[in-house]
């Protein structure tokens, strides 16, 4: 993104990613941070990436105004007409508004009080299992498709009376399949924003992708998950 400049990372989190990846990569140390930058994906020929931008900027969307996550809770069922009685624009690096998405999922759920049999805890249920929730959010978030066929369109995560739905912009990528999901390795659509995403997460989010939210759902007794693939996104 040639009109950012390196100002615009948040240095701490940056900070944090580099030397993360040192330790796992010794050889990093030997060289100097530009080229540590260029090697690591976070510049290229000196400018920051959209990858970067979106992981390390403290505000992205003063660049890319769409690149966010557009959250609402529909009136009724959505078989007909809907009105969102509750809406959010969620902005921030891609960790801050997966945090942000599933806050707002978990404060538009129903919540039920359960004792878990086996310990004789009360314990508080949602709708729907909030890990199952995040790693789908997640994966809006990094396998969308950033081109400029996309970059207009914001993810969607929409609240109906009878389900959840996330939109990403973007069909499959490459030549998977909907059957294919999570049986096959995937081919990464962008693999730099992948591995700075997966750097920052918490110890919660596996970032395990379908397997992970099909396992979640399961665990919660929920129907199997449903994926679909329409002509300009994947929800």
């Amino acid at each position: 993104v040639t009109r950012a400049s390196l100002k615009l990372l948040d240095p701490d989190r940056l900070a944090a990613y580099i030397s993360k990846k040192e330790k796992q990569k010794s050889q990093l140390s030997l060289a100097d941070e530009e080229q540590v930058y260029e090697m690591l994906n976070v510049t290229r020929n000196g400018a920051p990436t959209l990858a970067a931008l979106m992981s390390f900027c403290v505000y992205p969307q003063g660049l890319f105004p769409q690149l966010g996550i557009e959250a609402a809770v529909m009136s009724g069922y959505g078989t007909g007409s809907t009105n969102a009685v509750d809406h959010k624009r969620i902005e921030g690096p891609i960790s801050d508004m997966m945090e942000e998405a599933a806050e707002f999922c978990k404060r538009n759920m129903k919540t039920k009080i359960t004792i878990n049999p086996d310990t004789g805890m009360r314990e508080d249920r949602t709708d729907y299992p909030i890990n199952a929730v995040r790693e789908a959010i997640l994966n809006a978030l990094i396998h969308r498709d950033y081109s400029a066929h996309t970059e207009r369109i914001p993810v969607q995560v929409l609240i109906f009376a009878g389900r959840l739905e996330i939109h990403s912009p973007g069909t499959l990528y490459g030549r998977m399949t909907i059957d294919q999901l999570g049986k096959t390795r995937p081919v990464l659509r962008n693999p730099a924003l992948a591995v700075m995403a997966e750097s920052q997460l918490g110890p919660e989010i596996r970032y395990s992708g379908i397997p992970a939210i099909r396992e979640e759902v399961k665990a919660y007794g929920l129907p199997d998950p449903v994926f679909e693939n329409r002509r300009d996104e994947f929800v």
